[in-house]
């Protein structure tokens, strides 16, 4: 959506056909039947973190842009996202876990006294979860849910 089109020539996303991007990003998307859904470790910024890569595209540059960063897939580095000033554009999900990316993309933005909290969020997540399902547990007779449930 960032790039300059987006084709769809097997009706893959909906009807088939080619629509123009937002044309923030020299880069131009196709859509394919293969989805690709892979583990990878990406690094960005002197940070390394395990993520994922999913989507239905192909994108590549039309012009030379810098690559937002580097992900190793089966041990292979290869160049991945792209960035063209303040836009970012990536198919990987999990980018805003490290405290540093977060503190560099609000940079990016513009906020340099942003103060991301400390912590990796899939730890924070845990520990919210954590803290919601003692709540439930004190406050919900769980042996009825369970007899509810048939567990």
């Amino acid at each position: 959506m960032l790039g300059e089109s987006l084709r769809d020539p097997s009706g893959v996303a909906g009807a088939a056909g080619d629509e123009p991007g937002l044309r923030l990003l020299p880069v131009a998307t196709v859509f394919q039947t293969e989805k690709i859904v892979r583990p990878v470790t990406a690094e960005c910024a002197g940070q390394r973190w395990e993520t994922y890569e999913i989507h239905m595209d192909r994108t590549w540059p039309t012009a030379s842009v810098e690559a937002l960063h580097t992900v190793w897939d089966g041990g292979r580095p290869r160049s991945e996202g792209t960035r063209l000033g303040r836009v970012w554009g990536t198919n990987l999900h999990g980018w805003f876990e490290s405290p540093q990316l977060r503190a560099l993309v609000a940079a990016a933005g513009g906020l340099a006294d942003h103060r991301p909290y400390p912590q990796l969020w899939s730890q924070r997540r845990q520990a919210v979860y954590k803290a919601m399902a003692t709540q439930v547990a004190g406050h919900v007779n769980l042996d009825q849910v369970r007899r509810y449930l048939g567990l």
